[in-house]
């Protein structure tokens, strides 16, 4: 380091620039990000006359349907509001844009209990469900998701199932509470249930409240609060009370029809429906390859401020909003040819949005391009609180198919609405829109109370980035039209699934080949796997629909269990399964597998072997595969090239078997043996074994070992003595026995087996019969340098039985085994004893797979045995299903490398819900179960409490707090140990306390005592209390009645502390 104080300055100087020019950068990346346009990725919604998702939103506002009907009060028909009704709802119009089945909630996909779900406001179910929806058509996982700050901005206003709970069950409980009680939940529960770690909040600005929430979504983005969010709104009408309301603020049109614009418009008409998009960064969401629907270029906020009466609307102040929120978005007034407008349908809103409009979007008059204007309120009703998403959502949809939906309910145009010689048109039908390049629409919502949102929107193609990003040189991985199609679908229900592989047959009947390879891409690596899976296969694409609704007609899908995490074997199959040109097929559209195949070819050359591929390929393959010595090489060299494959396809083994001649393959698997040396293992076992095992015969014998050896020995006892030189080969399983031997002496040997079923194997040498000393004496001369490495895999040894390691598998292990039996069935249990719980056959055609199934049937293991190649059958096609099998079961697989490439995101269904209804009821007090569960009686208030009375009690709430058997919870366990949250922690509180009349600690319930503890603490503090208010009350009105000794008890009791 120089001392020179020049220098040092100089150095010091240095560092101030480097630093300065970092702070530069970093700044003008965050103004860069502060003005970045934000991706609409995702859009999904539940709205009346059916609208419960974007497509049949679209379909509704296009064919100018009405979806508002008569408000009939079924949803609250049994529950009394006389307390809190106001008669002047009998007077109001009784109209509404509802939407179906609003009591339906699928619990179950949330692990959501019926108690808790029956007090759960429908906004936050519906929420729930849409949130999940949004989430899968932007593509994203719900791993993305936990990893990512991700943000909830929902808009919402009315608490109507609140105080429909209230009216029906006055007891409040603390599942009422998280369920309706607190607006901040709509937005929290999301957060929670999906593990978001971003902002979170739910905000009331009235009827601009989900455009408001979309705009601070856009905000926090930009700000980089978070990476991902959820913007949108709900509103329902679950009570007459929000209607009343209303009515009195707001006019309400007498024949329930919204008339926008119209010269005879009276009046708004309520509406309920939820709406969300899924927000990102424009440079993220292209980055990261999500779908684009539509580009948010400007949002802005404002504030009426004072006007001539709190909810009166302000021209001016929407005209100073909408003003700056076209400067922010760089576009010109002229570039605005669609604006939905708030448009409500009363007299007075309607053309004071108008004039705002006129003022800002009005340049060039008639002249310039035609400006529509449109209210989707008239469709749907007033939304209040989602009316602002409603109308992005259409706004996003106008863009998408390039036309301007029909204004319905409309007659003359407002007088009080001038287009004449002004640039702006109210569609009669619906209207073509203007080229992708130039669509651009401007959506506006304004809160009763003067709080105001707008947005500026863009066509993809209308954003540079965009239109660049689309046109850029993309690295294509199609894999042709005749590849076999492979897509892997799941649901946490059998009939959930069942749902969705009919949704996807349907979704993908009448697509070409590419289209249905980008399905099946996309819901591999876009989707999240659930516990319920189907993975279907096809030969081609076209194809893949039949297949998807075989598989959902199948009884195993509602039957399936759970995929649970497997450990997975990888298993070699012997010699007898070949078949001519096995793996060339394959060799040739894989590069991998022809990788693989041709470095096993070279290494073979180098020993001095034959000319593998060329022979398999070749008019002579059925001839070489018949002798073992090329046999032995070319089932070896395509079991490692499988092995490739599946590994480069994330399916890695936790243990390796082989058997017979397998048992090299599973050596090279595990890293015991190096290719060149598993070739000379192969060419020194394939020559011994041409020499002296030729000439002989193998039977598969459907018996025991113990009996075919036992019949054997009797068979050799008798006067013709057959079976001279036979002896049993194999035991692959309790019934899978193989017997071995010279051919002549095993044809006069069947009769004597004639009560078993008895195969005859596919080969001409007694391979592992008893006469095979001399090859175990060649191996061990020819292979006495070998040297193999620790197994990097377990190996589970054939000729043992059982876990060997790498370095013993020398010249003596393998002389055993080419001449011993092959104890297969052995080892299999060993891996199964081990924790091994799902197979793999690597192969040319199932050989083990009966065996493998048998063992894993007779253990009771939940796992799957599969094989991956069969003779004459699409190569490709057997590897995906295998694969697809294993995955159904539990395995992992690298879905990005089985489907390389690009992951572009392409509509696919979203999740069938399987609903039930989940309503509150009127509370009897003979059966509600939320004040008094069943099946213990009361514990007595007051002193003289029984302590096995109050263990009765707290155990039977306990037991409805965790939907579980009362007889199964041991007293004695920890209460801390037990399955029960915060929440049920509170409200059991409050139940016991309802029960016993005393207050009780929350440390009683939560310091980790047992529950015959806490029922004698209980027991004691409510025989130390006083008496409640009600029984002094009762008390005194019974006052004659009371003895001098019962009346000298209570005073004392009023008048202690504890009494008081």
């Amino acid at each position: 380091m120089t001392s020179d104080p020049t220098d040092q300055t100089l150095l010091r100087a240095a560092e101030t620039i480097r630093s300065l020019r970092g702070r530069i950068t970093e700044l003008q990346e965050q103004q860069g990000r502060a003005a970045e346009p934000i991706a609409i990725v995702a859009a999904t919604c539940r709205l009346p006359g059916g609208a419960n998702s974007p497509e049949a939103y679209w379909e509704l506002v296009a064919s100018g349907r009405d979806a508002v009907r008569p408000l009939t009060g079924d949803r609250w028909r049994g529950i009394d509001f006389g307390a809190l009704d106001d008669p002047a709802f009998a007077r109001l119009a009784q109209h509404a844009g509802q939407i179906d089945e609003v009591d339906g909630f699928d619990g179950e996909f949330f692990a959501i209990s019926d108690t808790e779900a029956d007090l759960m406001d429908p906004q936050q179910r519906i929420l729930l469900e849409i949130a999940w929806e949004a989430t899968e058509r932007a593509g994203w996982t719900p791993d993305e998701l936990e990893r990512t700050p991700t943000g909830v901005f929902i808009g919402a206003g009315h608490q109507d199932y609140m105080l429909a709970s209230l009216a029906a069950r006055p007891d409040v409980s603390s599942r009422l509470s998280t369920g309706s009680g607190a607006r901040s939940l709509l937005a929290n529960r999301l957060s929670f249930q999906y593990g978001f770690q971003g902002p979170s909040m739910t905000v009331d600005t009235a009827c601009s409240s989900s455009l408001v929430a979309v705009h601070l979504a856009c905000q926090s983005l930009r700000a980089g609060d978070c990476d991902r969010a959820l913007a949108g709104g709900v509103n329902l009408i679950l009570s007459p009370l929000s209607t009343t309301m209303t009515g009195r603020a707001l006019p309400l049109a007498p024949d329930g029809r919204t008339k926008a614009l119209a010269a005879d418009a009276d009046g708004m008409v309520r509406g309920e429906g939820a709406g969300l998009v899924a927000l990102k960064r424009l440079s993220d969401a292209l980055a990261d390859g999500d779908p684009i629907e539509a580009v948010i270029l400007a949002d802005a906020t404002n504030q009426d401020g004072r006007t001539n009466g709190l909810t009166a609307p302000s021209a001016l102040a929407q005209e100073a909003l909408m003003r700056r929120t076209l400067h922010a978005s760089g576009k010109s007034a002229q570039d605005i040819t669609f604006v939905e407008m708030h448009g409500t349908g009363t007299p007075l809103g309607d053309p004071i949005e108008y004039e705002a409009i006129r003022a800002v979007y009005g340049t060039g008059g008639d002249q310039a391009p035609t400006c529509w204007l449109g209210s989707v309120k008239a469709n749907l009703g007033h939304l209040e609180s989602a009316a602002g998403v409603a109308s992005l959502i259409k706004a996003v949809g106008a863009l998408r198919h390039g036309r301007i939906p029909q204004q319905i309910n409309l007659g003359e145009i407002s007088p009080f609405i001038d287009l004449e010689g002004e640039r702006f048109a109210v569609p009669r039908r619906l209207e073509p829109w203007t080229s992708t390049e130039a669509r651009y629409a401007a959506v506006s919502s304004f809160g009763f109370g003067g709080t105001n949102a707008h947005l500026i929107i863009g066509h993809p193609d209308a954003v540079p980035a965009v239109r660049e990003y689309a046109n850029r040189p993309e690295r294509s991985q199609d894999p042709g039209p005749d590849a076999p199609a492979l897509i892997p679908l799941s649901a946490r229900t059998g009939p959930a699934l069942a749902a969705q592989l009919e949704q996807f047959a349907a979704h993908l009947e009448g697509m070409d080949a590419p289209q249905i390879q980008q399905a099946a891409t996309a819901a591999a690596r876009r989707r999240g796997p659930h516990p319920r899976r189907a993975a279907v296969c096809a030969a081609r694409p076209e194809l893949l629909p039949d297949a998807l609704r075989r598989a959902a007609n199948s009884p195993a899908v509602l039957a399936a269990s759970p995929a649970a995490r497997q450990n997975l074997a990888f298993v070699y199959s012997g010699q007898s399964a070949q078949w001519p040109r096995m793996g060339i097929s394959l060799a040739g559209h894989d590069s991998l597998i022809r990788e693989e195949l041709t470095a096993w070819d070279e290494a073979v050359r180098q020993a001095g072997g034959p000319p593998l591929l060329a022979t398999l390929a070749g008019p002579e393959s059925e001839r070489a595969l018949a002798d073992t010595r090329f046999a032995q090489l070319a089932i070896a060299a395509l079991q490692a090239a499988l092995t490739e494959r599946l590994r480069d396809w994330g399916l890695i083994p936790v243990a390796v078997c082989g058997h017979s001649v397998g048992e090299v393959s599973a050596a090279v698997a595990a890293g015991a043996l190096s290719r060149e040396q598993a070739v000379q293992v192969l060419l020194a076992r394939g020559e011994a074994l041409h020499q002296h095992a030729a000439g002989g015969a193998m039977l598969a014998v459907r018996a025991p070992a113990a009996e075919v050896a036992a019949a054997l020995a009797k068979a050799q006892s008798s006067p013709s003595a057959p079976g001279t030189g036979v002896g049993i080969a194999a035991v692959n399983s309790p019934q899978g026995t193989v017997i071995s031997g010279p051919a002549k002496e095993m044809e006069a040997l069947r009769e004597h087996l004639s009560h078993w079923r008895v195969t005859r194997l596919a080969t001409d040498y007694a391979f592992h019969s008893p006469g095979l000393g001399p090859v175990a004496e060649q191996l061990l001369t020819d292979l006495k340098d070998l040297q193999p490495a620790a197994s990097r895999t377990p190996v589970y040894s054939s000729v043992t039985g059982s876990l060997l390691p790498g370095e013993h598998l020398r010249a003596g292990h393998w002389a055993d085994n080419a001449a011993r039996p092959v104890l297969f069935g052995n080892a299999v249990d060993a891996m199964l004893a081990d924790g091994v719980s799902a197979f793999v056959e690597l192969g040319p055609h199932p050989a083990l797979l009966p065996h493998l199934q048998r063992a894993l049937d007779q253990s009771g293991v939940k796992g799957a045995a599969v094989a991956t190649l069969r003779k004459n059958e699409d190569e490709r096609l057997g590897l995906r299903a295998a694969v697809g099998q294993l995955w159904s079961a539990g395995c992992a697989v690298d879905w990005a490398a089985l489907h390389p490439g690009p992951a572009r995101m392409v509509t696919l269904p979203t999740y069938p819900w399987q609903r039930k209804k989940h309503w509150v009821t009127h509370a009897d007090p003979a059966t509600d179960t939320t004040a008094a569960p069943t099946g213990a009686a009361a514990a007595p208030a007051g002193p003289g409490l029984d302590e096995s009375a109050v263990l009765g009690r707290l155990i039977t709430h306990l037991a409805d707090f965790m939907q579980a058997d009362a007889e199964a919870l041991d007293p004695d366990r920890s209460a801390r140990d037990l399955d029960i949250d915060s929440v049920s922690i509170v409200e059991l509180k409050n139940r016991l306390e309802n029960d016993l009349g005393t207050p009780i600690p929350i440390t009683v319930l939560m310091e980790g005592a047992t529950l015959r503890d806490i029922a004698r603490t209980l027991t004691a503090a409510g025989n130390q209390r006083g008496p409640t208010s009600e029984e002094a009350r009762r008390a005194l009105e019974n006052l004659d009645d009371l003895s001098e000794e019962e009346l000298d008890r209570l005073l004392a009791a009023l008048d202690s502390e504890d009494g008081r």
